[in-house]
């Protein structure tokens, strides 16, 4: 409209100009014009500006009707582009908790898992190749950082800080190590973040005792008949004189493995915890990663009451759950005792996909879930139990009183 006005002004302002005052008419007469010259000149000067004003009105238009389609067009693309966003793709851009936070480490390979509350975006910043961070974006975190004093462990120490409503894990690894896996996995309502870090230089070699192979046949044959007599002195019940022909054996081979076990086994058996502690110590000198070793040593520390320190020893190595399940089991029975209940229920729910006849693991299982609030999963678990059996009398009676209590808790709520 300002352009429109103007033009208008400018009109007037030059219509104004067409009446001639005497001074003018004075001016003209003495320069001899004609007066029909100065009336063709005010109608060219009439027709320049009607011209003008038509095509600054049509110029007008056209810009109107451009800004106009490409508001249209603009709105019309904006709408094209907000897709909505699915139930279940949201749930990924939620805050989320990270429940709980455990490290294993398998031969080489040392893994860190991050127990979810749901699937979640997760970002890795990396500024060298010994040190790389995980940062979960607006996250709370309840775990606390594990131990990491392993041997062979790829991993040197983990930092954790809070930066804003992110949560950020540092991890420095060792030389010759590099990150072989991440992976974002979801398992009965619970989602994993698993880190897989390589140690290059782990050698499986070590995790052989130098001394436990028989370098002839002949001793070989020898050490392995008074073996087996020192197990039938067991059997018969002759338990000292089996500990005395086993004692000789190690003398003779420090490194022979089976028959450190067996001795150690049997003291235990006889309450000789102090003289147990020892032979196993001695086999963990020589033999750190030797599972059987471990497993000893960390029921023993269990009857100490030293359960945290046993759970830290027995994560230092991980057999195949196909191969030795009851390992597995034994580190679930811990979680449970020390009140980590989802990383307990995640092995428990492992081992009872591959043998769901074990009483036992739904019991564990069970117990895990009633810890968390979750009752009737664990009256399910209960009842599977018992429906299973396998289980000591104590074991059956609580069983029995606990399903009853559920029963009444659930009969409350409804």
């Amino acid at each position: 409209m300002s352009l429109i006005n103007n033009m208008l002004k400018e009109l007037q302002k030059r219509e104004s100009n067409l009446h001639f005052s005497s001074e003018t008419a004075l001016i003209l007469a003495k320069h001899k014009k004609p007066f029909f010259q100065l009336e063709k000149k005010v109608f060219i000067l009439a027709l320049i500006a009607l011209l003008s004003l038509f095509c600054g009105l049509h110029f007008f238009k056209y810009i109107t009707s451009k800004h106009t389609v490409t508001q249209t067009t603009f709105s019309h693309v904006v709408e094209n582009e907000l897709i909505p966003v699915k139930e279940e793709d949201a749930k990924w851009l939620a805050p989320v908790t990270i429940s709980a936070l455990a490290i294993q480490v398998k031969e080489n390979i040392t893994e860190v898992s991050f127990l979810l509350d749901h699937p979640a975006l997760y970002r890795v910043v990396a500024d060298s190749p010994q040190h790389f961070a995980i940062v979960f974006d607006h996250a709370d975190c309840d775990a606390g950082l594990p131990p990491i004093q392993y041997l062979h462990t790829a991993i040197q120490h983990i930092t954790k800080q809070n930066i804003n409503g992110d949560i950020r894990f540092d991890f420095f690894l060792l030389p010759n190590t590099t990150i072989n896996a991440i992976d974002l996995s979801r398992e009965h309502d619970q989602s994993a973040l698993v880190l897989r870090v390589e140690n290059h230089l782990f050698n499986k070699a070590n995790q052989r005792d130098p001394e436990s192979t028989i370098k002839t046949p002949a001793m070989f044959s020898m050490l392995s008949a008074q073996y087996q007599q020192a197990l039938s002195e067991a059997e018969k019940g002759n338990y000292q004189s089996a500990i005395a022909a086993l004692t000789m054996l190690l003398k003779a081979n420090p490194g022979y493995q089976d028959a450190r076990v067996s001795l150690a086994a049997l003291l235990l058996d006889q309450n000789k915890q102090v003289r147990a502690n020892l032979v196993i110590d001695q086999g963990l000198s020589r033999s750190p990663d030797y599972v059987p070793y471990i497993e000893l040593k960390a029921r023993l520390l269990t009857q100490a009451g030293n359960i945290q320190q046993a759970l830290v020893l027995l994560k230092t190595a991980s057999p195949a759950l196909t191969e030795n399940p009851e390992y597995h089991a034994f580190i679930a029975a811990l979680y449970e005792r020390t009140n980590q209940d989802k990383l307990a229920a995640r092995i428990y729910r492992e081992l009872l996909t591959l043998w769901p006849q074990n009483g036992n693991w739904w019991f564990g299982l069970g117990l895990s879930l009633d810890k968390m609030g979750q009752g009737q999963a664990a009256k399910n678990a209960y009842t599977k139990a018992l429906m299973e059996g396998h289980l000591n009398t104590s074991s059956v009676s609580f069983l029995e009183n606990r399903l009853q209590s559920l029963e009444r808790i659930t009969n409350a709520t409804e």
